[in-house]
């Protein structure tokens, strides 16, 4: 499971390392809190070698397995809802050149919507964010894991 686990978090350490620059991220404003995420993630790595060795002889390594897939897959879905919500705030920004930008046009209420879906993903990300943070350090506190340097 930790080799399978070792990929999906690769993978979206690295999805996050390519949206973080990209203009439909930037839009949300929430580049700091991927960018945190992305270090747990690689954090995390290091984490999974040592439990892949433990696995088999350890239950309690299966359960912390168990609980930073569905943190990773959790995390896969903010990443997909980010690019998302992050292009079509694009989408509507582009197709509107003749609004003000950043809500100093005519109507304080048409930019309500967009400072919500601003504030739903960037609450995401900072409730996500202790997750895997929580789950790594169970695994070093409680199952005595080591950070192994992680060779992608």
């Amino acid at each position: 499971m930790a080799a399978i686990l070792g990929s999906l978090v690769g993978s979206c350490a690295k999805r996050l390392q390519e949206i973080i620059t990209e203009e439909a991220v930037l839009i949300l404003g929430v580049n700091k809190g991927l960018r945190d995420l992305q270090r747990t993630m690689t954090q995390i790595q290091c984490f999974l070698n040592d439990a892949e060795e433990r696995r088999t002889e350890e239950s309690a390594v299966n359960n912390w397995l168990g609980e930073l897939k569905d943190a990773m897959y959790y995390a896969d879905d903010i990443i997909d809802l980010v690019r998302f919500e992050g292009g079509k705030l694009l989408a509507e920004h582009n197709s509107s050149s003749t609004k003000v930008t950043k809500c100093g046009g005519i109507s304080f209420f048409t930019c309500i919507p967009n400072c919500k879906k601003r504030h739903d993903v960037a609450i995401k990300i900072r409730d996500f964010n202790g997750e895997p943070e929580k789950i790594s350090e169970l695994g070093a506190r409680f199952l005595k894991l080591q950070s192994m340097h992680y060779a992608a």
